[in-house]
Formats: C-alpha cells, structure tokens, sequence
C-alpha cells in the first residue's frame, strides 16, 4: 500500500485538523505504510521534496485559482507518480483537497479514499455555495473516514450507497502528561486568578461559533451560577463574544488567545473541568487532551462527545438547551472535589483503553486494506 496524501492542513501549519493530520500519518509510517504526503501549501513558490520515514513529504504551491493548482499539480503528478507507485488516494478535509482528490482519483485511476473532518462536513456538506464540492469528493470515494459516529449515520442516510465508517481520534498520552512543574505553574495561577470557592471551567480552542461557547457563557448568567465559577478561556473568540465579555462585569474569567500546546500543559491542572458546549463538531482535540490528563468533562451530547462520553459519569447536556445545560451546570457545581478526581480517573483509563493513537493508526490500516487497488 503506497498512498498519496492531500492536505491543507499539516504542520507547519496550526490548528487541531493539522495537528490531528500529523499525528495520524506519523502512526502509520510506524506502522510501515508508505505515504507520500502531499502539503498545498499558500507559502510555497516550487514544489519542494523532502524524504520522510516511509515516503516523502512534498510542498506543492496552492494557488488562490485551483484551476490553475490543479494544471501545474497535473503535469507534476504524471511524473512524480511514474517514480513512485501509489495505490490510493487518501483526501485529508479542506476546501483545496477536496476539490482536487476526487479529479485526480479519476485522472490517474486511483481509488479516493476521503478522511472527512468535521469542519469538512458542517461548513461544507449543508453549505449552498460549497455543498457540490464536498458531495463530489463523496461520491468518488471508495471509502469514507467520519471521526464521529452521527456524522457515519448522516451520510448514510443521504448517500445510502457509500461505504462510510467510524474512525474516532487517538492521542500518544506518552508525550502528552503534566510534569512537576506544569502542576505547580496551573496550582500557581489558580492561586493568582481564582478567587476562593470557586470552581475553575475551561474552555479551549478556536470558539467559534459551532462551539457554542457564548451560549455556554449566558446559561451560566441566565442560570446565576457566575458566582461560583470561574472561566480559563484559552483560543481566538469570535467578536461577537468578545464584546459581550466587554460589557459583562459579573462573570469572573481569563482569557489567552493563543498559547502553545505543550504549554497548555500548565494550564489544564488549573481547572475543576474542561467544557466543550458545542452546537455540532466532529470530535475535538481538546476532548481526548482534557481527559488524557484526567479531568472531568463538561459537554453537549453531540458528535464525539457523545462516542466517548456516552457510558461514563461526566456531564452531559443537550445541545443548545437551556434548561439541560443549567440542570448539568448546577450538578457539575454541587459534586465534590474527591467524585470529580474519581471521574477524572476514569477519563484517563478510558483513553488509555479505547483512545490511543495507536489504536487510532489501526482503525484507519484496517479499513484502508478493505479498499482495493
């Protein structure tokens, strides 16, 4: 198996569906899969050629007019794929990829695989203006990718035919763990930041809208449950939540709005839980991040969430519900610190079981060996 892999999210590049990119293609050149790793990338003049482990990693210039990518990406591949044999084609989410991997697919007769995101599939399946795109790569593909089961169950019931699976995200909870020095930095702020009493929620990540996290925010007010929490709010906000925080004096939060991920790691022990009140998603970073280091969370019933979440003891609400979310808040609030350790303890067994990036790299071997060249 020798796959060309499309992207527009890969390191250098930031953001969760780069990070999840990397990780996902590191585990399965461990595992011996050759890739040949196909970055579109807007900062590039020339295509540059670089050897990885187990295949190569080229930077192809993307142009603002795909047509015009697509041309000078064609006259590459007639080349590139004479010297290197793939057998497939894997299209890693983003408006480019997808737009070109199902032409290429037909182009030089190779079965498209599609790992489609969840971004791919909110912003772009039920989108007017880019709704034929994302229905295009679909349909070309011989396999579909999902990260959250109710995404696998949606495209079925749209497009009965396709061959769609669940492929949850991993983590490699040996890099990913506190040391002695991240604990005492997040013991160190709370003692800063956070008044006395309180219980510390977090909320990370880019919030935008999908996340619900403004919603979050005014059940909290609505609720009158603001004097005994306390917000960390880590990731760019939307305007419209930045100047509701503006005007808001009697919610007590802080806000970054970029730290690194590894220096996350000082600030994760700083919370009581981690929130993820999102409308939709696909399963988030941040979800498997907050419970590989055994915290609680603090959720909508939705999308990954729900995968994960569904048979544990964290806190589960309705997506944009009022009632549901306040009911969940006030319980969150009254659970003592020891239960919220214990659930904790939980979380991080059921990652180190379930949500591995190994297993994760496994999931994907197995279904892309089910493809045939």
């Amino acid at each position: 198996m020798k796959l060309l892999w499309i992207t527009e999210n890969y390191p250098p590049m930031r953001g969760g569906m780069a990070q999840s990119c990397d990780r996902i293609v590191f585990n399965l050149r461990k595992k011996n899969v050759e890739i040949h790793l196909l970055h579109l990338n807007p900062h590039v003049l020339s295509p540059k050629i670089s050897v990885s482990q187990c295949g190569n990693d080229i930077l192809f210039p993307v142009d603002e007019d795909l047509a015009h990518t697509f041309h000078l990406l064609n006259h590459f591949l007639k080349t590139y794929l004479l010297q290197n044999q793939c057998s497939h084609i894997v299209s890693f989410g983003g408006y480019a990829s997808m737009f070109l991997s199902p032409i290429l697919s037909k182009i030089f007769d190779l079965p498209l695989i599609t790992l489609l995101r969840g971004n791919d599939f909110d912003a772009g399946l039920f989108s007017p203006r880019r709704k034929s795109l994302v229905e295009e790569c679909l349909l070309q593909s011989s396999l579909i990718c999902a990260v959250s089961s109710d995404k696998v169950k949606l495209i079925q019931k749209l497009y009965p035919h396709l061959k769609v699976v669940f492929t949850p995200n991993g983590i490699d909870t040996s890099q990913w763990h506190t040391l002695p020095a991240d604990v005492e930095h997040a013991q160190n702020w709370r003692k800063t930041h956070v008044q006395a009493g309180r219980k510390v929620l977090g909320l990370f990540g880019h919030l935008k809208e999908k996340k619900g996290a403004l919603f979050f925010i005014e059940t909290i007010l609505r609720a009158d449950l603001q004097d005994n929490l306390h917000l960390l709010i880590v990731g760019e906000m939307q305007s419209e939540m930045k100047d509701f925080l503006l005007a808001e004096n009697s919610l007590a939060y802080t806000h970054y709005e970029f730290i690194d991920r590894y220096a996350l790691l000082g600030f994760y022990p700083a919370c009581d839980a981690v929130a993820i009140p999102s409308f939709y998603d696909g399963m988030p970073n941040v979800l498997l991040e907050a419970m590989a280091l055994g915290l609680p969370i603090v959720a909508s019933r939705v999308a990954g969430m729900a995968d994960v979440l569904h048979n544990t003891s964290n806190f589960l609400f309705e997506p944009n519900d009022f009632e549901s979310c306040a009911e969940t808040l006030s319980f969150f609030l009254q659970t003592e610190s020891s239960f919220l350790q214990e659930i904790g303890k939980e979380n991080y067994n059921l990652v180190q079981s379930h949500y591995t990036e190994s297993q994760e790299a496994d999931n994907y071997l197995i279904f892309f060996k089910s493809v045939n060249f």
